[in-house]
């Protein structure tokens, strides 16, 4: 035997060095050809661009020279003149031989310009060097021009509006500005959307503004301090310090001050008082240099933040619908200041720190419908809650960025504490009577805190860089709750339930992600392996006591817990309390093969401008260690793979994106117990062991076009998504008592399609009339699961949901003093199913709306919106209607624009209804929601403008 196992090892011995010496002979050669390669000599292409330093436009008919390091004068060339707008200002020179060089732009009427670059390796086949930006030095007197102002040009690839050319209302703010951008939307959580794209980050003279926050400063920076905004893709801090393309590109809109502005202490304040108890006070204040920007706010209001006057808000770009506004009524404190040291443009330390704290009082009636076979189920609710909040966040980070490695690192700290008390009715019925009532009243109270570092950082060699990333994540909060809820069935053979729980909950979460990734530059293609661990921890403890069960105590005491442990441990719901541990450890192993970017070349028509393909595979371990009733672990592993393709080019003047992407997930493993949970006696929830791993599939195509002739813009996006395996909770309705029984499983099926196409530009050559338009059209193939007791099995609820939407607006905009715009749109719904007795759903929300910005005599100027709301082929008559909202604004501006006074009204008609429709592959929902009565309100504003005086 002995023997045996000798011979074996042997022959396994051999067989390794013969492997061995085949790994050696393929290195040899590689080493070889790489020696061969260093040898000889090839074309390396430079290219760069020339820009006026104000500006920022590229510079025509430019003299470009290369020269060695020691000014030996190798090659001239001219920058590309205006004939092709995408590339003015750039110029372009082949070179052959490792080392440093020099290029000199040269024009009259400005200094010389200067910008060093190095050819470090033959495998850098592309240079791109920094951008040289010329300062003017002579100016021509100035010449008288009258002219009509452009709202949009095209620079390049760049987006660039003219904030002049905008009549706002005096006073607006930069959220005003936004809104009026052609082909741009603003969201009331302050997304910004431009032709369909969405803002990355929102920059202040290049820089990034408040963490790059962007409410902060699209409702504090007075749009008036504005001179342009532009929109472009910006390199990352990988792609400047390599001077190439690294796939880390952010869409940005960059906002840029005027000059009076950009270097000065601005501030301005408004205290107002109205009707029905309204009021609103705020301030703010910035010191602009360049070497810090300091920046602090404050503000007190109780109108929810909410429509303004003269505003294009909304997910549409045209004004939110009724639907839109936020629900309740809201008291609103804000307290901000953040601080930046800039030690140049690319290195900076700061922080920020927010204080907020709201009041609540909201009031909300809903009536849902819930698709079953057969016959469908009602529940009508009417609540009513006082919720109160608490956030103090604060913010640190650092950015260090040299010419060979970059290094960035954040803290961020928050603390949340919320509390409401609340009360509620509810009946639920089939189509023929009610099946119970129900009565609650309860308080609620949650405190969290969270804190993320993350540090990240690069080092370029030669002409591969290598990256890493480190961050982790802390999530703590508790929640206890009282509830008093009390059940009424009315078949009469069912006993009421009352019940008067405290729950103490509490909950812990670590997310530890480290990663790194070498990415290797061959002439032609990037190449960058990359590996990454995620480590995550949850512990969770959710104890439910049953105090209506106390001995010697009233029941219907519902906020005060025993003055002993050992009373409330005796009245433990120990079918509805657990508390788990859960371990998840992923390992990621990619490989990203991209494609080096064709260089900007009036000569190059190629469909494919990049690509890059991204070949990752997960290996993913779950473990929970579950205690209800017992001991329930589970452990899930799993191994994905998440292909991810992206690829870029133009086709006949269309520019154009392709990406799709695959991944999956695991589900929640709290879901993958088998437990029953009673909680909420109407709603009985069980966990399913059986569910299967999701996989999600996702494929968008964009087409964009954008031309500075009329000022035209156009897009087309066509998007799919799939999801197999999604969790579905398969609903048994209990039609004798109104009981749902809830379950998870993992259904095909679901998938979804959607196509938009939107255009902007200018009707005639002056550019007063301009129209912008939406069409969106969206496909849901929704599948969910339902039955009735009774029946032998769970029904396949299949629902098709179509919507069509439109969004037209047409502005005139006569000169400085007068403008008008009329918009309409509208969403047309039609859901079908073939389940039996579903019936179908054919219907539309649709508006037609005025604005108006007049300058008045004696500095007076008044602002308004009409908007015409109305509802159409919905079942129930009283969702069918019609809502007239008007708002309007009359300023006065005193002692030479420093003092403005306002008079504003909203919802001067009493029109507008907070009533929100929701419909989905398991019914649908009607709500209202109490918000903003109709108010008057006068207002006193006051900015100041303090320019530093030159040293």
């Amino acid at each position: 035997m002995i023997i045996c196992n000798v011979e074996y090892l042997q022959i396994v011995i051999l067989f390794f060095m013969i492997k061995i010496n085949k790994i050696c002979i393929i290195i040899s050669f590689v080493c070889i050809g790489c020696l061969q390669m260093g040898a000889k000599e090839y074309e390396h292409t430079v290219q760069g661009y020339v820009v006026d330093n104000m500006t920022g436009i590229g510079m025509d008919s430019t003299h470009v020279t290369l020269m060695k390091s020691d000014s030996t004068v190798i090659a001239s060339s001219m920058t590309i003149p205006k004939i092709d707008d995408q590339l003015v200002g750039m110029y372009r020179f082949q070179i052959q031989k490792v080392g440093k060089y020099i290029i000199k732009a040269e024009r009259k009427g400005y200094d010389d310009g200067y910008m060093d670059f190095e050819l470090r390796s033959n495998r850098e086949t592309f240079i791109s060097v920094k951008t040289i930006r010329m300062t003017r030095v002579s100016l021509l007197p100035p010449a008288i021009v009258k002219a009509t102002k452009v709202k949009m040009v095209m620079n390049g690839d760049t987006i660039v509006y003219n904030a002049d050319a905008f009549n706002l209302a005096e006073g607006s703010m930069l959220d005003a500005l936004v809104s009026r951008l052609p082909g741009a939307q603003l969201t009331k959580n302050g997304e910004i959307f431009v032709n369909s794209k969405k803002i990355e980050s929102l920059l202040i003279n290049g820089r990034d503004f408040f963490s790059g926050n962007p409410k902060v400063a699209l409702q504090n920076l007075p749009a008036y301090t504005v001179s342009k905004i532009k929109v472009y893709d910006e390199a990352g801090v990988a792609s400047r310090i390599m001077q190439r393309d690294m796939g880390d590109k952010r869409y940005v809109m960059d906002v840029n001050l005027k000059k009076e502005y950009s270097n000065t202490y601005i501030g301005n304040a408004e205290a107002g008082g109205g009707t029905d108890e309204r009021y609103l006070a705020r301030a703010f204040g910035m010191k602009m240099s360049d070497n810090e920007w300091v920046m602090g706010s404050g503000s007190i209001n109780n109108l929810n933040d909410n429509q303004k006057i003269g505003y294009d808000y909304g997910n549409n770009g045209f004004g939110w619908t009724p639907q839109e506004t936020i629900d309740g009524r809201m008291i609103n404190r804000e307290a901000v200041f953040s601080y930046t040291r800039f030690f140049d443009r690319q290195n900076k330390l700061g922080g920020d720190i927010t204080l907020n704290h709201t009041n609540g009082n909201n009031e909300s009636r809903m009536n849902t419908q819930t698709y079953l076979p057969e016959s469908d189920s009602f529940l009508k609710q009417h609540s009513h809650s006082t919720p109160k909040s608490t956030l103090l966040k604060s913010y640190l980070y650092h950015n260090f960025e040299k010419d060979r490695a970059f290094n960035q690192s954040d803290f961020s700290l928050q603390y949340i504490r919320n509390n409401n008390f609340s009360h509620s009715e509810q009946t639920t019925s089939d189509s023929i009577s009610v099946l119970n009532e129900m009565l609650t009243r309860g308080s609620y109270e949650n405190q969290r805190i969270v804190a993320n570092g993350s540090i990240s950082g690069g080092t370029k060699i030669i002409v591969d860089m290598l990256r890493w990333d480190l961050s982790a994540n802390y999530n703590r909060y508790s929640i206890d709750q009282f509830l008093l809820s009390d059940i009424q069935y009315t078949n009469g053979q069912t006993p009421c339930d009352f019940r008067n729980t405290y729950l103490d909950n509490s909950h812990q979460q670590w997310n530890i992600k480290a990663s790194t990734k070498y990415d290797i530059y061959w002439p032609g293609w990037i190449i960058a392996p990359e590996y990454e661990y995620n480590y995550r921890y949850n512990k969770s403890s959710n104890m439910l006591y049953r105090l209506e069960k106390l001995a010697g105590r009233d029941s219907t005491i519902w906020d005060i817990l025993p003055s002993t442990r050992e009373a409330l441990v005796d009245v433990l719901d120990c079918q509805n309390s657990y508390d788990f541990h859960e371990y998840q450890n992923h390992h990621r192993f990619s490989v990203r093969v991209m494609s080096e970017p064709q260089m900007a070349n009036r000569n190059y028509r190629g469909i494919f401008q990049r690509w890059s393909l991204l070949l990752p595979l997960r290996i993913a371990h779950n473990n929970i260690f579950y205690n209800r009733l017992g001991r329930h672990d589970v452990r899930r592993n799993a191994v994905f793979f998440e292909p991810n393709v992206y690829a870029t080019g133009f086709f006949s003047g269309l520019k154009w994106t392709l990406e799709g992407r695959m991944w999956s997930d695991i589900p929640d493993m709290t879901m993958l117990i088998s437990y029953r949970d009673d909680t909420n006696p109407l709603n009985i929830r069980f966990g399913n062991p059986d569910l299967r791993n999701q996989h999600n599939y996702s494929t968008s195509l964009y087409l964009s076009r954008s031309l500075s002739s009329y000022q035209q813009s156009y897009w087309l996006r066509f998007d799919y998504n799939q999801q197999d395996n999604a969790v579905a909770y398969a609903n048994e309705f209990d039609k004798n008592t109104g009981t749902n029984t809830i379950r998870p499983i993992s259904v095909n099926g679901n998938w979804n399609s959607s196509a938009s196409l939107g255009y902007s530009r200018a009707l005639d050559k002056a550019t007063k009339f301009t129209i912008d338009n939406q069409l969106r059209y969206k496909y849901y193939h929704s599948i969910d699961m339902a039955s009735v007791s009774g029946m032998a099995s769970t029904m396949r609820s299949i629902v098709n949901n179509h919507l069509l939407s439109e969004n037209l607006k047409l502005n005139f905009r006569l000169n400085n003093n007068y403008e008008f715009t009329l918009h309409g749109g509208g969403t047309y719904y039609l859901v079908v199913s073939h389940r039996k007795g579903f019936e179908s759903i054919n219907a539309c929300d649709y508006q037609v709306g005025f604005n108006t910005t007049l300058k008045l005599p004696a500095n007076f100027q008044f602002t308004s919106n009409l908007t015409m709301h109305a509802r159409r082929g919905y079942q129930q008559s009283e969702m069918n209607t019609t809502d007239w909202v008007l708002n309007a604004q009359l300023t006065c501006s005193f002692l030479k624009g420093k003092l403005l006074a306002k008079l504003r009204g909203y919802d001067i008609l009493q029109q507008l209804s907070n009533t929100h429709y929701v419909m989905n592959a398991q019914g649908r929902t009607e709500s209202w929601h109490n918000g903003i009565p109709r108010y008057m309100m006068l207002s006193l504003s006051w900015r100041f403008n303090v320019t530093k005086k030159q040293k």
